[in-house]
């Protein structure tokens, strides 16, 4: 059995700034982390039936690889040329989609890496699955989606992800290993058991490229700002920074938040949250807060009352990994 293990990721500041259609032009420029909670992928070869069997959220059994319905599995599949029966699970640690932590592009990036060892007996670089990702997400598939999300998962670890026309360069923040501790026990991250698609708030986000130009160039501008203050283990500083960009965001597409949104982060700023967003596209999925640790109990409280579940928040040092269990294909 062959098993992939593929960090989930926490996008700080830049997003939207990965779209193709700015950054090809403008330049893009991110600023994430990976987190301690994973995609799962685990493929064997199946031995017993002369059938390709895949489990995820819902199971199917098919002879033919174009009879697949998981568009991304079958996608991968016919990419690398899968040309005999297998079996795949697919497991997450979170909820496997819309919750704004880059699952989808985790599974596929995990999906890719798995079923390539499982072909080839050897690796890709983090650096060409990522673009395998994306190509397939954005050209094959037709997502409405940015690039960061592919490699962010790919790479992990704390990084600025630069795009341009050429390709993406990943670079990991210069600062010390204690700011990095110091930030990731100030952030706290709620599931607002509000699942999304992202499809929709993306294509929005998408079509008023040009119209979104001066927000966009000062939400890439906030990546250096951020770079900054955790340089400097300015903690604060990146926390209130994190508000900025949130109203920024907010100001891209008619789907990133609503009134109930709105309510849930007023009441965590009034509980003492220095700032925050919605992870990921927007429109639901995780809440996620800068909370300086005299006021995070009674931040955790007030979301308890709002029936929210916290998700304890690690980064994640490594991308994403294959391990090899058993005999060979």
């Amino acid at each position: 059995m062959i098993v992939s293990r593929t960090p989930l990721r926490l996008s700080f500041f830049g997003g939207a700034t990965d779209f193709p259609g700015y950054f090809e032009e403008h330049g893009g420029k991110v600023l994430s982390t990976a987190i301690s909670h994973f995609a799962y992928v685990s493929v064997r070869k199946e031995k017993f039936y002369d059938k390709t069997i895949l489990n995820y959220m819902k199971k199917e059994t098919v002879e033919n690889v174009d009879e697949i319905e998981n568009e991304r599995l079958r996608e991968c599949m016919k990419l690398i040329d899968i040309n005999f029966p297998v079996e795949i699970f697919l497991q997450s640690d979170v909820p496997s989609s819309g919750t704004g932590l880059g699952a989808s592009s985790a599974f596929l990036v995990g999906s890719l890496n798995a079923l390539w060892f499982a072909k080839h007996g050897n690796l890709l670089s983090k650096y060409d699955l990522a673009r395998m990702a994306c190509d397939l997400e954005i050209n094959k598939l037709g997502e409405p989606i940015g690039w960061q999300d592919q490699f962010a998962c790919a790479f992990g670890g704390t990084n600025t992800i630069e795009f341009n026309k050429e390709g993406a360069t990943v670079a990991p923040v210069k600062t010390t290993t204690e700011n990095l501790r110091m930030l990731e026990s100030q952030l706290l991250a709620f599931y607002t058991s509000r699942g999304r698609q992202a499809s929709s708030v993306l294509t929005e986000q998408k079509q008023k490229i040009g119209v979104n130009l001066a927000a966009l160039d000062e939400m890439k501008s906030q990546v250096v700002k951020g770079e900054q203050h955790l340089r400097n283990g300015d903690i604060d500083s990146f926390g209130s920074l994190l508000h900025e960009g949130w109203l920024l965001k907010k100001t891209l597409a008619s789907g990133i938040s609503d009134k109930d949104i709105d309510n849930l982060y007023n009441t965590a700023k009034t509980a003492g949250a220095t700032g925050g967003k919605i992870a990921g596209a927007g429109g639901g999925g995780f809440l996620l807060l800068h909370v300086p640790v005299a006021h995070q109990n009674s931040v955790r409280q007030a979301m308890r009352e709002k029936s929210l579940k916290e998700l304890p928040i690690k980064f994640e040092t490594e991308g994403t990994k294959v391990y090899h269990v058993g005999e060979t294909f």
